[in-house]
């Protein structure tokens, strides 16, 4: 995990790049290289998820592998629930995103389902 207090010598100065050099071209040359083949990738993919031989799971993986290229994957929704209190002395930039009227209804809506 990154240490979430560097010192001052070690944090990047403003205007000042984390990766001055950019990406590597390696990856792009890599990535050009990759697309060369992808007709080929995506007919072997094919011929493994419609090969009766193939274990099921590793037919469902090729299933997916191929729809996942020609479809993209699968939103993922996550829910978050947090309490956030606003006191006047402090306003942070987030606060001006945040909807305090349906925050005080979704504590109200908890507070009611909670046992007296």
């Amino acid at each position: 995990m990154a240490n979430p207090n560097p010192s001052p010598a070690t944090r990047f100065k403003p205007n000042q790049s984390g990766n001055p050099g950019g990406r590597p071209k390696q990856l792009a040359a890599l990535r050009e290289l990759a697309r060369q083949h992808t007709d080929e990738a995506i007919e072997g993919l094919i011929g493994v998820a419609r090969d009766p031989k193939q274990p099921g799971s590793t037919r469902v993986a090729a299933w997916r592998e191929i729809l996942d290229r020609g479809w993209g994957r699968p939103i993922q929704e996550h829910q978050v629930h947090a309490m956030v209190e606003q006191t006047e002395k402090e306003e942070t930039p987030i606060r001006q995103y945040l909807d305090y009227d349906a925050i005080r209804k979704a504590r109200a809506k908890s507070r009611a389902k909670e046992p007296a």
